[in-house]
Formats: C-alpha cells, structure tokens, sequence
C-alpha cells in the first residue's frame, strides 16, 4: 500500500515537473520586423559599424502598385528579417502627398535617385557602406524566399567586386587593368561613371598604350556618358523654358547649343539637339496656324525644311506636319502633292508608306481628284495586305489601317446619303 502511494505521489511529481518546464518554455519568438531607415547618412554610418551592406528601395509609397506589392508581398512577410543579417535598409520615398516626408528627405531622395540614375519604381538598388552601388532588383514574385535568393545572388557581385579590388592593388600595369575592369564587368554600366570613376582612370592609366583593348574601351565610354549627361541637362533646361515661355524661348536654347563646338564635336548630342529643334519649329508654326496667321507658319516649316535633307526622319517630320497644316487650310491638292513626294523616298518601312498613302488618298478625296484618289487607296491596299501576310504589327494597327482606308473609299455622296437616312434625334 505504502509502495502504491508513493507510486501514485511520483507519477503526480512526475507530472507536475513536466507541467513546470512546459510553464518554464519560452513563447516562440515573434520575428522582428525589419527597420527602414529615412536618413542615408545615418544608415551609412550604421552600415559601417555593423559591416553591412545598403539596401535602399525607392518607391512611391501612396501610389505605386507595384511598390505596395512589393511591401506587402515581401518586406512585411516572416522570412524577410533574414535580410537584415547583411543589410541595413533605406526607405527612399517619392509619394504623391509631399506632406508625408520631411523636406530635407525629400532633397535627399531626389540627389541619390539621380545618383542612381532611378527610371521607374519600385527599384532596390544594393551598395556597400559607402554608398557605392553594385547591383538593383525589382518586384519579384513569390514572397521572401525567391527574394531573398535573387538578393544573394546580387550581393555575390559585390564580393567579387572586392576580391579584384584588392587583387588588383597589388598588381601594376596591364594586370591591374584586367583587374579593375573584371570587377566593373558584372555591376550594371550606369553605376560606372557616377560611382567609379577613380577605378575607370586606373584602368586607362594602368593600359595607357591600350594593350589590353581596355584604354580605348573606358576612354569611349567616359565621352559617351558625359555626352548623356550634358544632353540631359540641356534637355532640362530646354524643358523648364518651354514650359515658362514657350517654343521660341526654347527654340533660343537648342540653336545657341548647335553653335557650341562641343556639341558640334559629338555626333550624339548634335543629332539630339537637331530632333528638338525640328520639333519646336513645328510647335511655333502650330502655334502661328491657330492665331490664323498661315503665311508666317509657311515661313517656319520653309525654315525648318532648309535645316534637314530630304528622306531624313526629321525632313519626313517636317513634311508631315507641313502637309496637315495645308489640309487644315483647305489647300487639299497642295497636301496631296506633299504626301506624293515623301512617297518617292526609298527608305521607308511599309507601315510609313501605307499612312502616307492613306494621307494622300484623304487629300485627294478633298480635293475631288477621284482618279489619284483611287490609284492611292489601291496601292495602300497592296501595303496592308502585306503587313497583314508578314504579322510584323499588332493586328489591330493593321484594321485601324484598314478602318481608316475604308472610310477614305467612300465618296461624299454616300457618306451624305448616309447622313441623310439616320433617323432625326428626339428632342
């Protein structure tokens, strides 16, 4: 009896012991969400410290989809913490509501998205704690794993990148080269000139007779990428006058620039500059034809046509526009003529030629030539049927092609008895 006691009493111990430690277990430990930081200088500093990487997402919090899918799907997920190991994390915002980011942050987002070169959201761009960029992301499906591995992936370039770094410090000449331009190989090209141009002057230094090709390589790409800069500044300025005082303020700007012998030295910039000017001397005569003065708006595309050579794109552009405005005039026959001359160069592709031809056929029907009317849509005909057979266009440019046309085949008279048989709208 005694023995059953003291059984029963060891079970209940037993069973009390096991009821403390189960008490005694810690709750499962609920994952930290992850920080986003605001301020880049202070996340730099952080990342340095802790020996970590950048991972800055510029987004547009109150308005981009896909940005919100991103967060959602992704950073507010269990399993994205992981990240936080290698990464300090920047939130780069550029919402809608100016109100929900301090001025000085929004001064800043703006100098490192135009560091970056930011073309469209959501991007997470990676950098080390210097704020030297080696690779980018975007959305990517699935949640945090197949995130989280694409990351990995990119953050292995930056390890490479430092192995030939430190590689290449130790060696001279063509070696150091090879090196340095190894390392820049796998990071995208827009970060090469922004953020390395002290290993980009190395490399044309170290190959100064262009042994190894590499001179000549970053040589060319220094010119190109100040040539895109210096486009993109006067493409700003261009803007900024158009907007405040109109074409010819900005027209003022273009022509200035093509007299610049820097901008005459890069074939680039210059065949840039020539598209914009033909493209504001085209808005002043738009802007001459709607206060009705059409003889001063002749003198602009007169202008303008002395500046290009015939089959060019920017001569076809100027033609165009010249035709149309003689349409709106009622000067249906003199368009016609002009649609007929771009028609003669050889070089257009098929889908330019079928619009043209469809241009002509409407100007001749307003000006009552049935026969070159019909010679027209005929061979436009011939030129859609074509693209049609070849499936080199969406096939619905091809049936607006085909509405167009068709609407073009029918004479005034049927389209007026067609006006006529509607029935009288109800008052």
């Amino acid at each position: 009896m005694r023995k059953q006691i003291i059984a029963v009493f060891g079970s209940v111990a037993v069973v009390g012991l096991v009821a403390a430690v189960i008490m005694l277990r810690p709750e499962p430990a609920i994952a930290a969400k992850p920080e986003w930081m605001t301020n880049m200088q202070k996340a730099q500093e952080v990342a340095a410290k802790e020996n970590k990487d950048l991972m800055i997402n510029f987004t547009g919090s109150d308005w981009c989809v896909w940005c919100k899918k991103l967060k959602k799907e992704v950073f507010e997920e269990d399993g994205f913490e992981k990240a936080a190991d290698k990464f300090v994390f920047v939130e780069m915002d550029f919402p809608n509501d100016k109100s929900l980011i301090p001025k000085e942050i929004q001064t800043q987002n703006e100098k490192w998205s135009d560091k970056f070169g930011i073309q469209g959201f959501p991007t997470v761009v990676l950098t080390d704690a210097k704020g030297r960029p080696y690779g980018s992301m975007g959305y990517v499906e699935g949640g945090p794993k197949p995130f989280l591995s694409e990351l990995g992936k990119v953050q292995k370039v930056r390890e490479e990148r430092d192995e030939a770094f430190a590689k290449a410090k130790k060696a001279e000449g063509v070696e150091k080269a090879k090196l340095l331009a190894a390392a820049l190989e796998a990071i995208p090209s827009e970060y090469h000139l922004p953020t390395y141009r002290a290993e980009i002057d190395q490399i044309i230094a170290s190959d100064d007779k262009n042994e190894a090709g590499l001179k000549e390589q970053f040589v060319q790409a220094v010119k190109q990428a100040e040539a895109q800069k210096r486009l993109n500044e006067l493409q700003q300025e261009i803007q900024v006058a158009f907007t405040k005082d109109g074409a010819n303020a900005a027209l003022k700007i273009v022509q200035d620039a093509l007299k610049d012998k820097q901008t005459q030295e890069n074939d680039a910039i210059e065949g840039a500059l020539k598209q914009f000017e033909m493209q504001l001397l085209i808005k002043k005569a738009q802007d001459l034809l709607a206060d009705k003065k059409d003889k001063e708006a002749e003198e602009v595309f007169a202008t303008a046509l002395k500046k290009t050579e015939k089959g060019t794109d920017e001569w076809l552009m100027v033609q165009v526009n010249r035709a149309n405005m003689l349409k709106q005039a009622d000067k249906s026959k003199e368009a016609a003529a002009i649609y007929d001359e771009m028609l003669t160069v050889e070089e257009l592709v098929p889908v330019q030629k079928a619009m043209l031809l469809i241009y002509a056929a409407e100007a001749y029907k307003a000006a009552n030539q049935d026969k070159e009317k019909s010679d027209r849509i005929a061979k436009a005909d011939k030129v859609i049927a074509e693209l049609k057979d070849k499936g080199e266009v969406p096939p619905q440019f091809v049936k607006q092609l085909t509405d167009r046309l068709d609407a073009t085949r029918k004479t005034k008279e049927s389209e007026e008895k067609a006006t006529e048989a509607k029935p009288a709208e109800k008052e």
